[in-house]
C-alpha cells in the first residue's frame, strides 16, 4: 500500500516538531550523558506530538508513520546524512471497519482488532446480546454444557491447546448458533493482531480480539444483566506497501560495517512511545552525536518498517544483502522494548559465543560495569523483534532492553532495578496508553549514552 502523504497542516506541524527536538537535542556538547538523555527525550517527544496530530497512531502506512518517518530524514539531514528510503511489499491486513460498541458505560466503544482471514459482518454489522463461555475456551464438548449462545456475540478465551486452534474454536460457536466470536488472550492488556487462522478457515465466523482487561470488564457485566453490543466488522489480506528509513556514516577504511537500528511503527490505535518511539529515538540521538567524528568502519542506522505485523522491513533488508555485503555486514544492535514502565537493565543474550557476538555485548556490558550500573542478560526479545532476522542468518547481534524474560518482574529483578516484584515490565505496550506517562525515562537515561558508545568503540576498533 501507498504511504499516505500527510497534510500542509501536518507538514507545518513536523517542522515545529523538528526545531524543538533539535534545539533540545543541541543543548551542549553530544558526547555527554545527559546530553544524549535529552536529546533522547527530545525525540521521544516529538514522536508523541506526531502520533498525537494522527489520531494517536503511528502504525505502519499511516499518515503517522509518514510523519514519523520524514521526522527522521529531516533531523538526519540537518546533521549531514543523506538518508533513503528502501521499499518493500508484503502481504497484510487491511482494516475497514472495527466498530464494538456496547451498552456498558465504560465500554462505549471497545478497542479491538479484527481477525485476519475471517468474514466480515452483514451491513450495518451485527446488534445483539452478548454471551460468555467464561473461562472455558470452547475446545470441550463440557465447555457448551448449559449453554446458551444461539443469535449471540460470544464472547471465549483465545486457546492456548495445542490440540486445538482458533478455527476450531470459531466453527464450534457457529454450531451452536453463535453470530460473531470476541476472543482475547486472559493475561494480556493488548488486542494483538491476530495473523490469520493458520488452517482451513472454511465456515468461520466474523470475528475480533479485544485486550484481556476490556474482557474482564465484558464479563463482569454480564453477571450483573444483560450485555448487548454493535459489531461492525470488515478487513481484506491484500499487499502493502513500506519501508524503512536508512542512513549510513561511511568509514575510512571502507572495511567493516556495523549497524543499529529500532522499528519506527506502532501496533495500530496506539502512539507507541515505549514501542517503540524509545528505541527509535536511542538510534536518532547516537546517529547525530556521531556525525561529525571519524571511524575507520562505516555506521548503518535503520528504522524499520511494518515490525508489528510480522517484522517485515528488517527482514526484507537481510533478504535482499548480496553476500559480499553480508559479509561486510560485523554486527547488527536492536534496540525495542528499551523503556517499559517497570524496567530491568538488559543486554541481549542470544547463545552465541563466536567473537564477534562477544564483542557485540562487550561493547555494553565494559560500559555498564565501568559505570557500576548493575545489568542482566535478556534472552527473549533478540529472536522476537527486528534482530531475528539478522540472527536466522548467521549475522552477529546485540542489543539492549528493559522487558526482561519472565513475563512479570522477579524479586531479584526487583532488588536489582527496583520498581515492582510480581507486576508485568509493561502493561500499557500495544494499547492507547503507551505514552509519554507510561515509560521509564531512567532506562532511557541509562540506555542512551550506552548506545553512542558502543557503537563508538565498534566504529573504531571493529
Amino acid at each position: 500500500m501507498n504511504t499516505v502523504p500527510y497534510s500542509t497542516f501536518a507538514r507545518r506541524s513536523l517542522a515545529a516538531v523538528t526545531a524543538m527536538a533539535l534545539a533540545g537535542a543541541a543543548a551542549a556538547s553530544d558526547t555527554g550523558s545527559q546530553d544524549l538523555y535529552h536529546a533522547a527525550k527530545a525525540h521521544i517527544h516529538a514522536f508523541e506530538r506526531i502520533a498525537r496530530e494522527h489520531g494517536n497512531d503511528r502504525s505502519d502506512g499511516s499518515p503517522g508513520f509518514e510523519a514519523s518517518a520524514a521526522y527522521v530524514e529531516t533531523v538526519l539531514r540537518q546533521a549531514g546524512y543523506r538518508p533513503w528510503r528502501q521499499y518493500f511489499h508484503y502481504v497484510g491486513q487491511k482494516v475497514h471497519k472495527k466498530r464494538a460498541a456496547t451498552n456498558v458505560p465504560q465500554l462505549a466503544q471497545v478497542l479491538n482488532r479484527p481477525v485476519a482471514g475471517t468474514p466480515a459482518t452483514p451491513a450495518g454489522g451485527i446488534r445483539t446480546l452478548v454471551a460468555s463461555l467464561g473461562p472455558h475456551d470452547g475446545c470441550h464438548a463440557s465447555d457448551w454444557e448449559g449453554r446458551n449462545v444461539r443469535d449471540t456475540i460470544l464472547l471465549m478465551p483465545l486457546t492456548r491447546s495445542t490440540q486445538c486452534s482458533l478455527n476450531a474454536q470459531l466453527i464450534g460457536a457457529r454450531q451452536h448458533g453463535a453470530l460473531a466470536v470476541v476472543t482475547y488472550v486472559a493475561d494480556s492488556n493488548r488486542a494483538e493482531p491476530y495473523e490469520g487462522l493458520g488452517d482451513d478457515g472454511s465456515g468461520a465466523l466474523p470475528a475480533t480480539i479485544i485486550t484481556g482487561t476490556d474482557a474482564h470488564r465484558l464479563n463482569a457485566a454480564l453477571e450483573r444483566g444483560k450485555v448487548t453490543m454493535h459489531l461492525d466488522l470488515a478487513s481484506t489480506q491484500t499487499t502493502l506497501r513500506s519501508f524503512n528509513v536508512l542512513a549510513e556514516k561511511v568509514g575510512s577504511t571502507g572495511g567493516k560495517m556495523f549497524m543499529a537500528g529500532a522499528h519506527l511503527d506502532s501496533v495500530p490505535d496506539s502512539p507507541g512511545v515505549e514501542d517503540n518511539a524509545a528505541g527509535s529515538a536511542l538510534v536518532l540521538a547516537s546517529a547525530v552525536s556521531l556525525a561529525n567524528l571519524r571511524h575507520p568502519q562505516t555506521l548503518r542506522f535503520a528504522w524499520w518498517g511494518a515490525e508489528e505485523v510480522g517484522l517485515e522491513g528488517s527482514r526484507h533488508f537481510v533478504a535482499q544483502l548480496t553476500p559480499l555485503r553480508q559479509a561486510r555486514l560485523a554486527g547488527y544492535f536492536n534496540f525495542d522494548a528499551v523503556a517499559s514502565p517497570n524496567p530491568i537493565i538488559g543486554v541481549y543474550e542470544t547463545g552465541r559465543h563466536d567473537s564477534a557476538s562477544l564483542a557485540l555485548r562487550r561493547a555494553f556490558t565494559v560500559h555498564f560495569d565501568r559505570t557500576d550500573q548493575a545489568w542482566i542478560p535478556c534472552r527473549n526479545v533478540p529472536r522476537s523483534s527486528d534482530s531475528a532476522a539478522f540472527l536466522e542468518a548467521g549475522i552477529p547481534v546485540g542489543g539492549l532492553c528493559a522487558f526482561g524474560d519472565h513475563g512479570t518482574k522477579t524479586l531479584e529483578e526487583q532488588q536489582l532495578f527496583g520498581g515492582e516484584s510480581g507486576q508485568p515490565y509493561s502493561s500499557t505496550s500495544h494499547t492507547p496508553q503507551d505514552d509519554l506517562d507510561h515509560i521509564s525515562w531512567d532506562a532511557v537515561r541509562t540506555f542512551a549514552p550506552a548506545v553512542r558508545q558502543a557503537l563508538d568503540t565498534l566504529a573504531n576498533d571493529g
